[in-house]
């Protein structure tokens, strides 16, 4: 079990800082002023970038999201199978070029953030062409992403589904999702974990499906995160549909 991550209750708890990431050495870092004018950008970009800096700022100072927590059992009956002409492999070595590619610029980091840190990524393939990829990682895998849980020694996360627009509203994304879970417990996990914005309403309608279509598992709960003056605080609420001892619980 991960020592860094406090157990969460109903009260807001700081949570310990990220890891830091690998510092640039002294003569490869650039100055300040050159740091900032390298975010602003081209004359013309300058407005809208400084509008992104403002929210950014403004985002440190105070955020906060809420996010739905969801537990299943890598135990499943059989269930999405991909849209005809796609396969879903675990990724090999002449996947990552194009993996690394999918998405905007944001989740191409934490793409290339995953793969350094050891996760285990499974594709979906058209072809030759990588069109989709769901990610399973331990709890110190993912310690740098944003949900600070305490995951028990028989759980991963499954994370980083992406599915590309043109692919979208076949089942893809389901497939792919089941296909992780299937892999999951194939590695000698019993459950997986997934963390869900509220607001993300097309991962929310994915769960629904799953649901509908006979997949094991719960809504654990929900995770509020708020950010103030740069800190992180968190609290758990426990679902209504949840009774008996919380996961973490049960391996303490």
């Amino acid at each position: 079990m991960s020592a860094a991550a406090p157990v969460l209750d109903a009260r807001f708890r700081r949570m310990p800082p990220r890891p830091p990431a690998q510092p640039a050495t002294r003569a490869a870092r650039p100055s300040l002023v050159r740091r900032a004018l390298a975010r602003l950008g081209p004359p013309r970009l300058v407005p809208r970038r400084l509008v992104g800096a403002l929210v950014g700022a403004a985002r440190l100072l105070y955020g906060r999201e809420r996010f739905g927590i969801f537990v299943a059992p890598t135990a499943q009956p059989d269930g999405s199978a991909p849209p005809a002409g796609c396969t879903i492999v675990p990724a090999g070595a002449a996947d990552w070029a194009q993996v690394t590619r999918l998405g905007p610029a944001p989740l191409q980091r934490r793409l290339a953030a995953a793969r350094a840190s050891g996760r285990r990524c499974l594709v979906a393939r058209r072809g030759d062409t990588v069109v989709g990829c769901a990610w399973i990682g331990t709890a110190d895998q993912v310690a740098r992403e944003l949900h600070p849980l305490r995951l028990p020694d028989d759980s991963v996360y499954l994370h980083l589904v992406f599915v590309v627009p043109a692919e979208r509203g076949g089942g893809l994304g389901a497939a792919l999702q089941r296909a992780a879970i299937a892999h999951a417990g194939a590695l000698g996990y019993a459950r997986v974990w997934g963390v869900v914005a509220r607001t993300n309403r097309s991962a929310l309608g994915v769960v629904a499906r799953h649901r509908a279509q006979g997949m094991q598992g719960r809504r654990l709960g929900d995770v509020t995160m708020v950010c103030l003056g740069g800190r992180l605080y968190a609290r758990f609420e426990r679902a209504a549909e949840w009774s008996g001892p919380l996961p973490w619980e049960e391996h303490t």
